[in-house]
């Protein structure tokens, strides 16, 4: 049997929180002195990079040889109300790889929406089968309560909050300027009051810090967040022009991402893993909270103070991936107001605890 390990995930297309889960979790085994081959599985048949393998036919051999070795489901999209979540659409390869041991490693729940009995049925029996249950946050936690009511549920954090930046390589030059990080995401980019409120914080807060604005994308060829970080800016320059401003247009690596965020000021944050990487680097974050899986770091972190809106429904909307924006919800100056306090006062406190946790987990699951 191989010293390897296998990761099954929603890898393979460039989304830096995705890519970033299996790097995080070969360094934590290094931490704690194991040094296994990680394989990455994706959820989807035909993953676009290629060391990601895929489900189809012309994986198959590829996954054979990763026969006998635990089997690890980690990262987001991990258990949805869908048959694509990837407990659900990879439970095959349990019968397949035949592992020595199947792990749910610092996975996903989707909260906020109701489950079908047959996919409630459906989880719990495959989850009956698990080694250990390690979920990533107080709010996955909640709902495979639900779900799984008689399972041993554990809340260790995200992975991605024991990944090592970059030594180097991060594609423009900052010199000793400061700047704040933003990562927005294009699901709001259609409405017009997300547009005029978003410009107006982000205007306000440079001018205030005299600071610089860096859009750092997490994802460039699938979901571009360029797209969305070209749009606002121009809007900022052609109403602000004194206000400093760099879109990064390379596609970037999860370790890059990470030394720019760890370099910041501050990060604002639509996306979650924007957040949760600059937190891991110990800078502060605000995050916007179109999705509750922001408010689940959050609540986990003990940082809710620094994420909007303040009050969300716990139900995600009709017809949308999470929120919809509410103007009512994002009061005038409110990110302003959050982010100086984040600048000043920001706490890390549970970041050695989460670690901690994370090690203990892989420690288990290696011995």
């Amino acid at each position: 049997m191989s010293d390897n390990i296998v990761i099954c995930g929603s890898f393979g297309f460039g989304n830096a929180g995705d890519e970033a889960v299996p790097l995080a979790i070969g360094d934590l085994c290094d931490a704690i002195g194991w040094k296994p081959g990680i394989v990455c599985v994706s959820r989807y048949d035909t993953p676009a990079l290629p060391d990601v393998i895929g489900l189809n036919e012309r994986y198959a051999e590829e996954r054979r040889q990763q026969q006998g070795v635990p089997l690890l489901f980690s990262g987001g999209g991990i258990v949805e109300n869908a048959a694509k979540g990837t407990i659900l659409k990879c439970a095959p390869l349990i019968t397949e790889l035949n592992p020595s041991s199947v792990w749910l490693y610092a996975g996903s729940v989707e909260f906020g929406v109701r489950y079908s009995w047959p996919i409630k049925r459906r989880l719990r029996a495959i989850l009956g089968t698990f080694n250990g249950i390690y979920v990533r946050d107080v709010l996955s936690a909640e709902a495979l309560s639900d779900i799984a009511p008689n399972a041993q549920i554990q809340t260790i954090g995200d992975s991605v909050l024991g990944m090592l930046p970059s030594d180097g390589g991060v594609p423009f030059p900052f010199g000793s300027e400061p700047y704040i990080a933003v990562c927005l995401s294009p699901r709001w980019k259609d409405n017009r009051e997300w547009t005029e409120w978003i410009v107006r914080e982000l205007t306000d807060l440079a001018r205030k810090e005299q600071i610089r604005l860096v859009y750092v994308p997490m994802t460039g060829n699938y979901d571009d967040d360029r797209e969305e970080h070209n749009r606002i800016a121009t809007v900022i320059a052609e109403q602000a022009p004194d206000i400093s401003q760099h879109v990064i247009m390379d596609t970037l690596r999860p370790r890059q991402i990470s030394s720019i965020l760890g370099n910041a000021e501050l990060t604002i944050g639509m996306r979650l893993h924007a957040c949760i990487l600059s937190y891991s680097q110990r800078t502060p974050c605000v995050g916007i909270s179109y999705h509750p899986k922001l408010f689940g770091f959050a609540r986990t972190m003990d940082i809710d103070d620094y994420f909007l809106p303040v009050a969300a429904s716990h139900e995600q909307h009709n017809g949308t991936y999470g929120y919809h924006f509410s103007p009512a919800l994002y009061d005038a100056g409110a990110l302003v107001d959050k982010s100086i306090s984040a600048m000043k006062h920001f706490p890390f406190h549970m970041l050695s605890v989460y670690r901690t946790r994370l090690s203990a987990a892989l420690s288990l699951i290696h011995s």
